[in-house]
């Protein structure tokens, strides 16, 4: 799912000396990393004495809490000691304390000059946490060649998270020319030792044909690997995959369980794919309580889809209490994001006053924001006012153009919109070919049907809109039917009353009508 350079500090583990294996049945002993047992008492005397490594070793204990309660302040007294004898992996845990603000206040530019003297000394987890600052900009001024200097001394020494990162800056053109092939190169060396992230990152590489042939199988063989170690984006890419049935048979149920794994563990994509799902009931049973649940934990951590999806939910009041003003809230938080979508919707209710004051002129800005993204239904709502007029002077240029490039997406709406204006232009052949477009995609549509009927009454073809009319009359509402008998009434033609009925005098008037050459609706 996203590709992005870790955000997270290497903290050096205690030393793996076997000469600090000693008395299990004397004083506090711990285990440290790798197995090996440490008395903590004769571990403190050795340090005392001045032992770097056993000063180092304090550091780690106290840091992590082990065999002996958390302490950050007496972690970092021990930590400088060591540091100040020289040893590189104190040095670098010392700069982390800085970075992170454990023990002491957070200050970046002293993490730095720690991180600096254990990478100059070749301190591979140094040399990745320095490459990191010159990424973020934190304590240096940000600079991505010097970053990637860093990085490369690190993941030369074989760091597998410096070598993901690395990658990373290859495929983003991040300090260097951008170059997919040694993106792939390095995420491969990365994720063949394990790495999570560079597993995740290659799968993603094999999913989209960058810097690799496209090849589904392998992204779900990589992002299987890192999910299975409980790496969340690539949980949520599985969850992809099985849902689409991409690389694999798609099974909406296995879809489900990987996307609720990674939600489980906070990923806002999940979480808002799962709302979907309940939303629509796609491998779950629908449910929109469940859906709104899901959406809200993702809108809060800034997602915004999610935020936008909780707004329609509000706006329509499935899962929760209608309210008009949360659904332009939410709205409004995705919009300020620039998601079009979210634009669109606030448009729309500013157009409308629901929620908040009808202004016309603040519909139409969201509208354009929208529609300068290229989303369709932002340039069909613009089309719609310049047509009708809404809050600005009728343009049907105007109209034209932006149900123009909607209808070039293949926006619905806009092609019947598109074919009605140039129907009334009198370019018929043009309108019959977006119209025609628009029955594709929806043939039961009985205002395209309309348009279709009016299109070839006007090019003579009298029988054959007898027919798509009586299809549009089978297909609409009640409310349609009784409009078209109102036009017949209006063009003089005694049926009775608009009844939505449709019976024989309204069709031999109908029959008339089309055959004199009348318009039904202007």
């Amino acid at each position: 799912m996203r590709k992005s350079i870790q955000a997270f500090i290497l903290l050096v583990a205690l030393t793996p000396a076997t000469a600090f294996a000693t008395h299990l049945d004397e004083g506090l002993s711990v285990a440290p990393k790798g197995g090996l047992v440490f008395d903590l008492a004769e571990e403190k005397i050795r340090a005392m004495q001045g032992s770097a490594e056993a000063q180092y070793n304090l550091g780690v204990i106290y840091h992590e809490g082990r065999g002996t309660p958390q302490d950050f302040t007496e972690a970092l007294k021990w930590y400088r000691m060591a540091a100040d004898q020289g040893s590189a992996a104190a040095q670098n845990n010392l700069g982390a304390m800085y970075d992170i603000g454990e023990g002491t206040q957070q200050d970046f530019t002293e993490a730095v000059r720690w991180y600096r003297m254990a990478a100059v000394q070749g301190n591979a987890i140094a040399q990745y946490n320095l490459g990191a600052m010159y990424v973020r900009g934190d304590g240096v001024p940000q600079d991505f060649a010097e970053a990637l200097r860093w990085y490369r001394l690190s993941a030369d020494h074989g760091n597998a998270d410096a070598q993901n990162d690395l990658g990373a800056m290859y495929e983003d053109g991040l300090g260097v020319s951008q170059d997919l092939a040694e993106a792939v190169r390095w995420y491969r060396v990365a994720a063949d030792q394990g790495s999570a992230n560079a597993q995740t990152n290659l799968g993603r590489l094999y999913a989209n044909g960058a810097g690799v042939p496209q090849d589904f199988t392998e992204a779900l063989r990589w992002y299987r690997l890192a999910a299975d170690q409980g790496h969340a984006d690539a949980q949520a890419s599985l969850g992809v995959m099985y849902s689409n049935g991409v690389g694999v048979s798609q099974d909406l149920a296995e879809a489900v369980r990987w996307f609720g794994m990674a939600a489980d563990q906070g990923n806002a994509d999940a979480q808002t794919i799962l709302g979907l799902l309940y939303e629509n009931g796609a491998g779950v049973p629908q449910d929109f309580t469940e859906a709104v649940r899901w959406f809200r934990m993702a809108a809060d951590q800034g997602s915004a889809v999610a935020q936008t999806s909780l707004g329609r939910m509000y706006a329509s009041g499935r899962g929760i209490v209608k309210d008009d003003a949360q659904a332009v809230r939410w709205f409004r938080m995705a919009a300020d994001q620039g998601y079009a979508e979210a634009q669109t919707y606030l448009g729309i209710m500013y157009e409308t006053g629901r929620g908040i004051p009808q202004d016309l002129s603040v519909a139409l800005s969201w509208y354009v924001l929208a529609a300068d993204q290229g989303y369709p239904r932002a340039q069909h709502r613009l089309g719609l006012i310049y047509d009708y007029a809404k809050g600005v002077p009728e343009d049907d240029a105007e109209a034209i153009k932006w149900y123009s490039l909607a209808a070039a997406q293949g926006y619905s709406a806009s092609l019947n919109n598109l074919a009605w204006n140039l129907y009334l232009k009198g370019e018929n052949a043009a309108a019959e070919v977006f119209i025609d477009q628009a029955l594709q995609k929806d043939p039961e549509s009985s205002a395209k049907l309309d348009t279709k009927a009016h299109i070839l009454a006007a090019m003579g073809e009298t029988s054959a809109a007898i027919i798509e009319f009586e299809k549009a009359l089978k297909f609409g509402s009640v409310d349609y039917v009784k409009s078209v008998q109102r036009a017949l009434i209006e063009h003089g033609y005694d049926i009775g009353s608009a009844d939505g009925i449709f019976g024989k005098k309204s069709r031999e008037a109908l029959s008339d009508c089309l055959t004199s050459g009348c318009r039904l609706m202007d």
